[in-house]
């Protein structure tokens, strides 16, 4: 038995979540430490490397592997987390957003290295706290955010599309009650709902793209810069991360 197991996180689930959930399916696992390479947030699924036994000391090894993701992004509105998991605003009626190739062109302009900010709701540690525990106390401002080098290898398969709003609002709402635990989710909601009455236009623009990326890059950083760029607002609507390295989510 490997003590790297490549394990398919659910949406909706958080790592340790996810971790609990092996070890019911797998009680032989039940009394070993397991520990995880990559944290999934809970609004994205797919590939996570659990450890156990002598791969937990190869945990920064891992850490440190490139990473590729499948990424959905909602034009039009932004968040205090930069995906749907958070306070939303509607910033752009969605209908108005430029030609499909001014999107791929302003894709593909974040390819590289930038420096950008942490996402406010992130498990970054300032003064020995997650930024989500400064944000949730309110001791920490939007401008005070530290930031950190995110490099983009690659953005392939870039496509738009535009998908009736009703269908996507209820996506949204789908989304967020499969998350278990304490994320503002009834508040969150509640600003969904108020956002439901103000679009007008009966459809957005999503964009789909796939992401090579170095690791410690978030794709909701991305999602939210690419609205920044088109001066629509943006956020992070799906993600699945398909492989670390050479793990494939086919395994």
């Amino acid at each position: 038995m490997s003590d790297i197991i490549p394990y398919y996180k659910p949406l909706g689930m958080t790592p340790l979540q996810a971790i609990e959930k092996l070890k019911s399916e797998r009680p032989e696992l039940s009394p070993k430490a397991i520990t995880y390479a990559g944290r999934l947030d809970p609004m994205a699924e797919g590939l996570l490397l659990l450890l156990t036994g002598d791969a937990i000391a190869r945990k920064q090894e891992l850490l440190d592997l490139p990473k590729t993701y499948e990424a959905k992004i909602l034009l039009g509105f932004e968040s205090d987390t930069f995906d749907i998991l958070g306070l939303a605003k509607l910033i752009h009626e969605p209908g108005k957003h430029k030609n499909p190739q001014e999107l791929i062109t302003a894709v593909e302009s974040l390819g590289g290295t930038h420096k950008f900010f942490y996402p406010l709701y992130s498990s970054k540690t300032v003064n020995g706290k997650p930024l989500w525990l400064l944000a949730k106390e309110n001791k920490i401002e939007r401008a005070n955010l530290p930031t950190r080098e995110m490099t983009v290898l690659s953005a392939e398969n870039i496509t738009t599309t535009s998908e009736p709003w009703p269908k996507v609002y209820t996506q949204i709402t789908s989304s967020i009650s499969l998350v278990d635990g304490d994320f503002r989710q009834e508040q969150i909601l509640q600003q969904w709902a108020e956002i439901n009455k103000n679009v007008i236009d009966p459809e957005v623009r999503i964009l789909s793209v796939q992401l090579k990326v170095t690791s410690g890059t978030y794709i909701r950083t991305i999602a939210n810069e690419l609205g920044k760029l088109l001066g629509t607002g943006a956020l992070l609507l799906h993600l699945k991360r398909t492989s670390i390295g050479n793990f494939e989510i086919t395994q």
